[in-house]
Order: structure tokens, then sequence, then C-alpha cells
């Protein structure tokens, strides 16, 4: 499903995040990718049920031993965002299938991810998480985006207390740019960057009136560009009032 990419880059790159799932997790995770210090304490992988053609959310093996031991078990990764019927029998049935394949497997932990926290507590558990672990700064912005579709510049710097002048270089910020203008290439550079650039602005602006609009479109490409790369900081309308008086001709 659509957010199972962001978990399998985020376990992938600390693949012991895990263990804070497990019981009597703890918050030492040093893994922060496949090539981990051999200290690590599991390597990430989301195999395929081929008799099901499933593919899993997320594998977790023991770097210790591939049969799991009660401390460090072998871990399935479920990523259910949305209710849907049939879930647990289908996720009983690939776990059964899973150690099918997987004979030599003799403890087993089964973790799924569901949505549990509500919007008025995002910006706590943001914090604690970034705190203890500020390596996840970019997976805690995607997902608060995707959450939070109109979150201004100071929304975000204060959900996940990012310096203002850091925002603007951060990955996220520049895949909502990269991003528009691949999805817009097949219309022509111009209206790539148009496309691009409106919907930036409605996540910083929010909905633009007709004529802000008509006025937008006028603009040449360098000044599309331009505006794509400004409007990060904008905090609301208001800076675009004064940026298209200053640049809009």
């Amino acid at each position: 499903m659509k957010t199972d990419h962001w978990f399998y880059g985020l376990f992938q790159s600390a693949p012991d995040l895990i263990t804070l799932l497990l019981p009597r997790g703890s918050l030492a995770a040093p893994s922060l990718g496949p090539d981990a210090p051999g200290d690590a304490i599991y390597r990430f992988e989301a195999p395929e049920i081929k008799a099901a053609n499933h593919r899993l959310d997320g594998a977790f093996w023991p770097r210790s031993a591939d049969v799991g031991t009660p401390e460090e078990p072998v871990v399935l990764l479920e990523v259910q965002m949305h209710a849907k019927p049939g879930f647990k029998h289908r996720l009983g049935a690939q776990s059964l299938r899973f150690l099918q394949l997987h004979p030599q497997v003799q403890h087993l932990a089964v973790v799924v991810l569901v949505p549990v926290r509500p919007e008025a507590e995002l910006q706590a558990s943001s914090q604690r998480i970034l705190e203890r672990r500020p390596d996840l700064l970019s997976a805690v912005q995607t997902i608060l985006l995707e959450r939070l579709p109109l979150l201004t510049r100071e929304d975000l710097m204060e959900f996940a207390t990012i310096p203002a002048k850091d925002l603007r270089h951060t990955r996220v910020a520049q895949e909502w740019i990269e991003e528009g203008r691949q999805e817009g290439l097949q219309e022509g550079r111009q209206e790539g960057e148009a496309t691009v650039t409106f919907r930036l602005l409605n996540r910083r602006c929010g909905p633009l009136s007709d004529a802000t609009t008509a006025r937008i479109k006028t603009l040449p490409l360098e000044q599309l560009e331009a505006l794509a790369e400004a409007l990060l900081d904008f905090s609301g309308p208001a800076d675009l009032a004064a940026w298209l008086a200053e640049h809009g001709g």
C-alpha cells in the first residue's frame, strides 16, 4: 500500500528499530543500515510468499542466528493503515507459509503497525522520536506531510524542531520539487514547472484565488523556477503576495 515504501526505507536504513516494538524493547538500537557494524542485531529484507503471490512488508533476521531466540526472534512486519476485511486471516496464513518456507525458524514474532496517534498527539510524538533518533528526520517529515498536507513551514519546524535555515535543504523539500518537475516533463517544461509550483503553493499558502492563479500562469519559465525555490520559505499567502509584487512584474 501507499505507506509501505516509507517503512521499507526506514527499516532498511535502521533495522534494529524493530526492537522498540517487541516486548522489553530498548531504545539502544545502533544499526543504521545494511552495512551496519557487527554489533547490529538484525538485518532486514522483504521476502515474497510466492504461493500466495504476496510480498511481506518486512522480515527481520537476527544476525546472531537465523533460527531466532526468545530474546531475538525472527520478526515479520506488516503495515496496515486501513481496516480491511480478512486481514487477520491473511496475516495468519502468510505467517504460517513463511514458517513453511523457512523450517529452521524456531522463534517468531509478528509485528503489525497501525495508525494509533491522533493529530493532537503528533507534535509531542514527533519530538520524542527525534530527540532519541535524530537520524529519522526524513522519515518523520514524510509521514507528517502525508498526515497534514497543508502543513506550513512554521508548523513543520515546530513539529520536528527543524531550524528554519535547514528546512529548504532537507531531502523531503527537494523531493517535492523534483517529483513535480518529473511529472510535468511530458507536458513541456513550462507546464511542468507550473505543475510543481502550484502543488507546493497549495501546501504553503492554501487554495489560491483565480486572480493569483492567472497571474502565476503568465510568469516566464525562469520566474516560475525561482518561485518554486522561494516558496519553501513562505509562511502563507502574504509571502506569496510580497514575492509577486517584487518579481511578478
